[in-house]
């Protein structure tokens, strides 16, 4: 029994992004101005893994084609995994679960840190209340900025192991 409840707070979390990822996947509606930028830079990103090259810098058809370096400069985690995601799900469902995931990985984090201080309840309730933030929600449904979705995860963590090197 102690081992089932070892996974009740992450699957509690799990549900809580599917909850917040639904109405997303029943309606679609993308319609923040960062979505055509994501999806353009992940059909961009499989071509060049489909010609050989693993991290690529230049984005080709940005630009009425003259191209740009925004590789180079954009998160890499958002633009990998969306292309990676392309690969395995159909293109309708790659921003949904790119969502999935990020407000997961936010809940989870959340949770993480918040170990450090409260019981497992408190800690799953707080991870529970960060995805579901007025600043997730928004990002995810209207700006589609997917990058400032993945901040909801790694500042957390950021925390959690400086916390922990004390």
């Amino acid at each position: 029994m102690n081992g089932l409840r070892r996974f009740a707070g992450p699957s509690l979390i799990l549900l809580a992004a599917a909850i917040a990822t639904a109405p997303i996947l029943l309606h679609g509606s993308f319609c923040g101005d960062d979505f055509e930028f994501h999806a353009v830079s992940w059909f961009d990103v499989q071509q060049c893994w489909l010609h050989g090259i693993p991290y690529p810098h230049w984005m080709p058809s940005a630009n009425y084609n003259a191209g740009e370096p925004r590789f180079m400069f954009y998160p890499p985690l958002t633009w990998m995994l969306g292309a990676a995601l392309g690969f395995v799900l159909p293109w309708p469902l790659v921003p949904v679960a790119l969502i999935f995931l990020s407000l997961a990985a936010t809940g989870l984090a959340v949770r993480a840190l918040a170990l450090e201080a409260l019981a497992d309840a408190s800690a799953t309730l707080a991870g529970s209340a960060a995805l579901f933030s007025s600043f997730a929600l928004f990002t995810a449904y209207e700006r589609t900025a997917f990058a400032e979705l993945t901040g909801g995860f790694w500042i957390p963590l950021l925390l959690l192991f400086a916390l922990r090197d004390r």
